[in-house]
């Protein structure tokens, strides 16, 4: 019997290894994890202690989307439901114009919709830089890396979790996306928050998300990479808030 990949690094991820087993047993898969009720949880959980800890990580799971959901129900959703009808082909073209996103645009007409979409938003720092800010007394201007690794960073399949996280903890203090895969296709997507990978489906999937801890958790958006999240908020999601030049710029283009 193979256990579900999802099941096990999330029990991985949050020290309940000695999980597995049960759950291995039980055919616990993504979808299921998420249905588990009070009775299926003592019956494979039998140590109060052990199921005090699950239920917790559980909730801090199930807790992000739903509460977004319920503060802002007109809005929850415009991000997936219009990315790729109103934005992706659009973002894609006004990049074209950038010398610096050629590299991502390579043999981007032979990608399947679902890669252009991921490109489309791997695009979104390239074509909305970061402006000078100012952090205590000094002035800093990020570099375009800086501006793409705080936005989504991207390696390859086969990373190393555990020595990601520890690196992330400690020149990240902010959530952010993570996509493993290869120069044109994500196979596998996560939201980093503190010590925390919380997959998701897609990478559209994983930005939706990290879009609402920002809201969900009132942190702010980082510098680095501020005006991706405020075309997001502004524009996409159309939440009020406050907007670049260029995300103006965006918004003009995009309204043509």
């Amino acid at each position: 019997m193979i256990m579900d990949h999802f099941v096990q690094e999330k029990l991985k991820e949050w020290n309940l290894d000695v999980l597995i087993p049960s759950f291995k047993d039980e055919q616990i898969d993504e979808e299921t994890l998420l249905l588990l009720d009070e009775k299926s949880l003592e019956a494979m959980i039998p140590k109060t202690g052990l199921r005090l800890k699950f239920k917790k990580h559980l909730r801090e799971l199930l807790v992000i989307s739903q509460d977004f959901s319920i503060l802002f129900p007109d809005h929850a959703e415009r991000l997936c439901q219009n990315w790729k009808l109103s934005f992706k082909d659009k973002i894609l073209h006004f990049a074209s114009q950038e010398k610096k996103a050629q590299e991502l645009l390579h043999k981007v007409d032979n990608l399947s919709p679902e890669a252009q979409s991921d490109i489309a938003l791997r695009l979104l720092p390239v074509i909305l830089p970061t402006p000078i800010y100012k952090n205590g007394m000094k002035m800093f201007k990020p570099s375009l890396e800086e501006n793409i690794k705080s936005f989504i960073e991207f390696k390859n399949v086969g990373t190393n979790m555990v020595e990601f996280l520890k690196e992330a903890e400690l020149t990240k203090p902010f959530p952010f996306v993570l996509g493993l895969g290869d120069d044109s296709q994500c196979h596998q997507a996560f939201v980093i928050v503190g010590k925390q990978a919380l997959q998701a489906n897609t990478l559209l999937g994983a930005v939706d998300t990290c879009f609402k801890v920002f809201y969900v958790l009132d942190i702010h958006f980082p510098k680095q990479c501020a005006p991706v999240w405020e075309f997001l908020q502004t524009v996409v999601y159309k939440l009020p808030g406050t907007e670049s030049p260029s995300v103006r710029l965006l918004r003009g283009y995009l309204s043509c």
